[in-house]
């Protein structure tokens, strides 16, 4: 059986889709700090820093900073959407939590994705 075959055999759900969602955004996270981390050791060598600075300015690393964008605002908004639901039992009105900050998520990326995408028209 292949691995899609599992994955609409069972039966998804808004709660599931967000919790699968959050753990992809947080290892995507978690490889951008230690991108970031490995990034870094270059601030002691004045040439290597400026290497790496004039690197990020290709347009590929534009692309990754959306994605970048877009994986801090989901983790985010979703991890507020948990908070509710846990602390303040808004547990049967989560499918319209999710849809609305993920909507607010989407506008969020739109409004922070244009300055990044402007240089390109």
């Amino acid at each position: 059986m292949r691995w899609w075959e599992l994955l609409f055999r069972y039966k998804m759900r808004v709660g599931m889709l967000a919790w699968l969602f959050h753990r992809i955004s947080g290892l995507a996270l978690v490889g951008y700090i230690i991108v970031h981390v490995y990034g870094l050791r270059t601030l002691t060598d004045r040439d290597q820093f400026n290497a790496l600075i004039a690197g990020y300015h290709h347009p590929l690393f534009r692309v990754l900073e959306i994605f970048l964008l877009a994986a801090v605002t989901y983790h985010a908004l979703n991890g507020l959407r948990i908070v509710l639901i846990d602390f303040l039992g808004w547990s049967p009105q989560q499918k319209r939590l999710f849809w609305t900050l993920s909507g607010a998520a989407v506008l969020i990326i739109g409004l922070g994705a244009y300055p990044i995408l402007r240089m390109f028209f």
